[in-house]
């Protein structure tokens, strides 16, 4: 079993090595790139579709890529979509038809938080 386990640390380590020296040839060659990069967009003798293509991975590497899929919630979180729904078909859950609430406003001195926005919960109703 020792003979194994020495085996699995061995490839482990092989493999750790194997990733780090890509690692370094990798950062060793991204000085090249760019300049390749930047010499086919300025190019005039370059293919118009090549310097798009080098103008393009430029721009999406400083700027950032745009995003392809975006996905929007209008309905809120699954557990307030769930709150609003029984508020909707029962109403409230724990204040029954007549009963009274007793409270007092207590203002927040914390000047912390003073100048946070009050939480906005009108997409509840």
């Amino acid at each position: 079993m020792g003979v194994l386990l020495s085996m699995v640390d061995e490839h482990r380590e092989a493999v750790a090595v194997n990733l780090r020296n890509a690692q370094r040839l990798l950062n060793e060659s991204t000085l090249d790139a760019v300049r390749l990069l930047g010499d086919v967009v300025r190019n005039p003798c370059a293919k118009d579709s090549d310097r798009i293509k080098a103008a393009n991975i430029i721009l999406d590497r400083v700027m950032g890529k745009t995003p392809e899929h975006i996905t929007v919630d209008v309905h809120g979180p699954p557990w307030a979509v769930a709150i609003r729904d029984m508020y909707r078909t029962q109403g409230p859950l724990l204040v029954g038809p007549g009963d009274v609430i007793d409270a007092e406003v207590v203002e927040d001195d914390d000047p912390i938080f003073a100048d946070e926005p009050a939480d906005d919960y009108s997409w509840l109703t």
